[in-house]
């Protein structure tokens, strides 16, 4: 009979139940995110790895990120809509953010990170994150806010083994060049991936004014 009252308000007990799986989902990305920068920032400065670094920001924007879309969770469309935008800014912000740093600072290092440390930390982080974009995979399709936290994930993955293989490549010919490189093609994720985000919002926003 409860289930029969929950589905009069379209909201039913296995609507609840997926629901609350996802957020224990949410929170383990969230605290994982965490636990994967205090990681890679002391790392990063233990081999003076500026790859590292970028990825360590990009794992506290993650964890901020899961946090916010915690805090939507039981929200409309049009609220988790603009947390989406929220987030496909960051995405924006921490893609120019890892450019400039690229360009900026690592063309003119003369000194050459660790790539073994790099190496080790960035297979660590492709676990982490393989798990949550895992998880997160089967919600992706929800909604905006759902799609984009799947999105931080997945794409968490490449920039990752992008870091990997750009540790490889340092050590085998000695130059910055290869950060440079992932640098571009991680600007290039970040803006289609924003793009994908700001139109899922968009459709959910319109999906919302038709439901007043």
């Amino acid at each position: 009979m409860g289930d029969n009252h929950n589905h009069e308000h379209g909201y039913s007990f296995a609507d609840k139940l997926a629901e609350s799986k996802y957020g224990k989902i949410l929170w383990f990305c969230l605290w994982s995110n965490l636990g994967m920068f205090v990681v890679q920032i002391i790392s990063s400065y233990i081999s003076g790895s500026l790859s590292l670094l970028a990825s360590s920001i990009d794992f506290v924007s993650d964890a901020i990120n899961y946090g916010i879309s915690i805090y939507v969770l039981k929200s409309n469309f049009s609220i988790k809509a603009k947390a989406s935008i929220l987030k496909g800014f960051t995405i924006l912000i921490m893609g120019f953010w890892v450019a400039y740093e690229a360009f900026i600072r690592e063309a003119t290092s003369v000194v050459l990170p660790d790539s073994l440390i790099m190496a080790v930390i960035s297979i660590g982080a492709i676990s982490v994150n393989l798990v949550c974009a895992v998880l997160l995979y089967r919600s992706r399709n929800k909604d905006s806010n759902t799609y984009s936290v799947w999105i931080c994930s997945r794409n968490d993955v490449f920039e990752n083994m992008l870091v990997l293989a750009a540790a490889g490549l340092v050590s085998i010919f000695s130059t910055n060049i290869p950060d440079i490189i992932a640098a571009l093609i991680l600007v290039l994720l970040a803006v289609t991936s924003a793009y994908n985000i700001f139109r899922y919002a968009y459709l959910d926003l319109k999906k919302d004014k038709k439901n007043i």
